[in-house]
C-alpha cells in the first residue's frame, strides 16, 4: 500500500516544536564526540591516518549514497561502505568492549597490526583525548583530559591504563552523579556507562525490533548483558520516571518475586514427594488418609502401631525361655567338660610317656655300658685302683689283685642293670598304649559335642525363625511410623511452601499498592515525556496518529493510535525511533532524568521504516535542534545509505566525506580490508 493511503496525513515536524526551550544547563551536551580518527599505525600523523569524521553538536548525517542500480556496483554502493564500522569505533571510543566483529578485528589487524582509533570525547564540558589499539601487540588504551587531536602527539603511546580508568570514571560520574539510588531492582547491579552504552548506540543488526533490545550476538561487542527487567527499569532511572524510594521498593518487589517464582516452581515437587508419603501411608493403613494435624487420625496411626508392638511382644514372649534350648544348651555343656577331661588326662600321660622315655634311655646305656666292662675286667684295674694291668700286677705281686671281685659277681651285677632296661621299656610301652586308648576316646567326645554343637544350632535357627515371624507385626509397626512420619514432614514441608507463596504474594501486592502511589508522584515527570513522545510521532507520521507511553508497574509501552491499536512494521520502528529522541528530549527541553543527550542510529532505514517517515525522521531532528537555539545541547548521530531530505545533504549536518562502497578511497577507512 502507498505511504500515501497508509497514512492520509501530513508530514514534518509538528509547529509545536517551535514552542520548546532548552531547559536551564543543558546548553552542551553531556557527553558528545567532535572527532574520531584511525590510523594505521603510531604515531598518529597525516602519513598514518586512514580516517578523520569532525562531528558537531546537533544532528550528524553519515550519508553512505545508493547508485543507480543499473550495474552490480551501483546496487552495493551505499553498503559495505563502513557505516557499521564507523559506529562501532565510535562506540569503542566512548568505551565498548571491542572495535567490531570477529570478521572485521581480523581482517583490520591483517592489513595494520598496529592500528589506533583516536577521539576528542566531550565528558561533562570537558574534553578528553581518548586513544584505543586495534591491533594484538600489547598496546594499552589511555585517554588524556584536557587534551585533543589538535595538539602534538608523542612520538611512542604512552602507557597510561591508569587514565583511561580515570576517562571511565568521568563518563560515570558526568552521566550518574545525580542519581541517588543506582542499583537495578531486578539483579541488585550498579548502573554504569557500559551498561547504559547499548542503549544509546543499539546494534543495527538488532534492526530495531524491540524498545529493549539493543545488543545480539551476532555484532559479538560483549556488552555486559541484562535482563528485560533490568533494561526497563535503566531506561526509567536515567528517565528520571523512578524514584529513589521507588527504585528501592522496585529492587524488594523484584526479590519477592523472584523468591515467589523459585516457590511455585518448587511447588510441583513438594506436591509430589506428599502425594508419595501419602499413597504409602495409605498402602499400610489400608484405608484413607486422614489430614495432617487432625488429632483423631493421629491418635489412631499412633496407637496402631502401639498395638502392633504389643501383638509382637505377646507372641514372642514364650519363646525367649525355651526348655528345649536350655536342655541343649546343658548336653553341650556336659559333653563339652568331658572332653575337656579327657584332654586332661592324655596331658598327664603324655608327661608320663616322657619323663619314661628318658628313664629307658639312660638305662640302656647303662646296661650296654656294664656289658662292656665285664668283658675287660680281666684287663682292667678297679675303680679307685691303679692302671697297671691286672697281668703284669699279679707277676709282681700286688698285694691290691687279692680284694677284686670274682667274675660270677660281676656277671650278676651286669645281669640286674640289663634286667631294670627291659623293666622299663615294658613300662613305656604300656604308657604310650593307655595314651591311644585316651587319643581314640578323646575323638569320640569331640564327636558327641560336634553333634551337641549342631543339635543347639538347629534349634537356635528354628527359634529364631519363629520369632522373627511372630515379630512381624514391630516391623509392620516400625514401617507405619516412620511412613507416618515421612508424611507429616511432607506436609509441613508443602504446607510452609504454601504458607511463603501466600505471605509473598500477599506482600507483592502491598508493594505494588506502594508503587501505585509512588509513581503517581512522578506522574508530572511520566506525562511530560508521554507528551513529547507524542509530538515526535507526531512529526513524523502526522498529527492523527496519537503517541503515548504507558507506564505499567516498572514495565514502558510506548504506543501508536490511528483508529484503535496502530502496529505494523513501519509504525513499531518509528515508535522505537521516537521513544529514544523523547527519551533524549525530556532531559534536552524539561530538564528531567539523567539522559547524556548522546544518541546513534545507524541505518534505521534499512530495518522497512517507509521513505516519507524517514524523511521526517531527519527533519524532526534538525527541528530539535532548531529549537535549542544556537548551541544544541545533544548530539544525535544518524548513518543512512536512503538520501537524506535535500536541505539536509550538505554542511552542517552531513558528515564529510560522503561514503560510496564502489571506490576504496570513498569507504570509511579509504582501503579494502583483505
Amino acid at each position: 500500500m502507498a505511504a500515501e493511503e497508509q497514512f492520509p496525513l501530513s508530514f514534518g515536524p509538528s509547529p509545536a516544536f517551535s514552542d520548546l526551550r532548552p531547559a536551564p544547563g543543558t546548553a552542551e551536551p553531556v557527553i558528545w564526540v567532535e572527532r574520531l580518527a584511525v590510523y594505521r599505525s603510531w604515531p598518529p600523523t597525516e602519513e598514518n591516518l586512514l580516517r578523520k569524521i569532525e562531528l558537531r553538536k546537533g544532528l550528524n548525517i553519515l550519508w553512505a549514497e545508493t547508485k543507480a542500480a543499473a550495474s552490480p556496483e551501483g546496487r552495493l554502493s551505499g553498503h559495505g561502505a563502513g557505516k557499521t564500522t564507523f559506529c562501532r569505533l565510535l562506540r569503542y571510543a566512548l568505551g565498548d568492549a571491542k572495535p567490531g566483529n570477529q570478521q572485521f578485528r581480523t581482517s583490520f589487524r591483517k592489513s595494520f597490526p598496529r592500528g589506533w582509533v583516536l577521539a576528542d570525547v566531550w565528558v561533562a564540558g570537558i574534553c578528553w583525548l581518548v586513544a584505543r589499539p586495534l591491533g594484538e601487540l600489547g598496546d594499552h588504551p589511555w585517554a588524556v583530559r584536557d587534551a585533543s587531536l589538535l595538539d602534538g602527539m608523542p612520538d611512542a603511546p604512552p602507557r597510561g591504563a591508569a587514565s583511561f580508568k580515570d576517562y571511565e570514571a568521568a563518563l560515570n560520574e558526568a552521566v550518574f552523579s545525580g542519581l541517588p539510588e543506582r542499583e537495578l531492582s531486578g539483579s541488585g547491579t550498579k548502573l554504569e556507562w557500559p551498561l547504559l552504552l547499548p542503549w544509546l548506540s543499539r546494534d543495527q543488526e538488532a534492526h530495531y525490533a524491540s524498545l529493549s533490545d539493543w545488543r545480539v550476538k551476532e555484532s559479538d561487542s560483549d556488552s555486559p548483558g541484562l535482563t528485560a527487567p533490568d533494561r526497563e527499569n535503566l531506561m526509567r532511572l536515567v528517565l528520571g520516571l523512578v524514584g529513589d524510594v521507588e527504585q528501592k521498593k522496585q529492587r524488594i518487589r523484584e526479590e519477592k518475586t523472584q523468591e515467589h517464582e523459585r516457590l511455585v516452581k518448587d511447588r510441583s515437587k513438594k506436591e509430589y514427594h506428599f502425594s508419595v508419603a501419602r499413597d504409602r501411608l495409605a498402602e499400610l493403613l489400608k484405608e484413607p488418609v486422614g489430614n495432617p494435624g487432625e488429632l483423631l487420625f493421629e491418635n489412631a496411626v499412633n496407637q496402631r502401631v502401639a498395638d502392633l508392638h504389643h501383638q509382637a511382644h505377646e507372641a514372642i514372649k514364650g519363646l525367649r525361655d525355651d526348655a528345649e534350648l536350655t536342655r541343649l544348651i546343658g548336653d553341650e555343656s556336659e559333653v563339652l567338660s568331658s572332653v575337656r577331661a579327657v584332654e586332661a588326662q592324655i596331658e598327664e600321660v603324655e608327661g608320663y610317656v616322657a619323663q619314661k622315655e628318658g628313664t629307658v634311655k639312660a638305662t640302656v646305656a647303662n646296661a650296654a655300658k656294664a656289658q662292656q666292662s665285664f668283658a675287660t675286667t680281666k684287663f682292667l684295674p678297679f675303680r679307685g685302683h691303679c692302671s697297671t694291668p691286672l697281668p703284669i700286677a699279679r707277676s709282681m705281686g700286688c698285694p691290691c689283685i687279692t680284694a677284686r671281685p670274682d667274675d660270677d659277681e660281676v656277671q650278676q651285677a651286669t645281669t640286674a642293670i640289663a634286667s631294670d632296661a627291659s623293666t622299663q621299656k615294658t613300662q613305656l610301652a604300656a604308657l604310650k598304649k593307655e595314651l591311644d586308648e585316651l587319643n581314640v576316646e578323646l575323638a569320640s567326645r569331640k564327636k558327641a559335642h560336634e553333634a551337641a554343637q549342631a543339635s543347639t544350632k538347629a534349634h537356635r535357627e528354628w527359634l529364631d525363625n519363629q520369632i522373627e515371624t511372630l515379630a512381624r507385626p514391630n516391623q509392620e509397626a516400625a514401617d507405619l511410623d516412620a511412613a507416618f512420619k515421612a508424611f507429616l514432614r511432607a506436609a509441613d514441608t508443602l504446607s510452609k511452601l504454601e504458607s511463603d507463596v501466600a505471605t509473598l504474594a500477599s506482600e507483592k501486592r502491598v508493594l505494588d499498592e506502594e508503587l501505585v502511589k509512588l509513581s503517581r508522584q512522578h506522574r508530572d515527570a511520566m506525562d511530560s515525556f508521554s507528551q513529547l513522545f507524542n509530538l515526535i510521532v507526531q512529526a513524523m507520521l502526522g498529527p492523527k496518529v496519537e503517541g503515548r507511553v504507558a507506564f505499567e508497574g516498572k514495565s514502558l509501552d510506548p504506543r501508536l493510535e490511528f483508529h484503535g491499536s496502530y502496529d505494523s512494521a513501519a509504525p513499531n520502528l518509528t515508535k522505537l525511533l521516537a521513544f529514544d529522541i523523547a527519551s533524549l528530549c525530556i532531559s534536552q527541553f524539561k530538564g528531567i532524568g539523567h539522559h547524556p543527550r548522546f544518541l546513534l542510529h545507524d541505518s534505521p532505514r534499512e530495518s522497512d521504516l517507509a521513505p516519507e517517515i524517514y524523511e521526517a525522521l531527519f527533519q524532526t531532528a534538525q527541528a530539535l535542534e532548531a529549537a535549542c537555539g544556537a548551541s544544541p545541547g545533544f548530539q544525535y548521530i544518524i548513518t543512512t545509505t536512503s538520501a537524506p531530505p535535500p536541505e539536509l545533504q550538505d554542511a552542517p549536518w552531513l558528515i564529510q566525506p560522503k561514503l560510496d562502497a564502489t571506490q576504496a578511497e570513498l569507504r570509511f577507512l579509504g582501503v579494502d580490508l583483505g
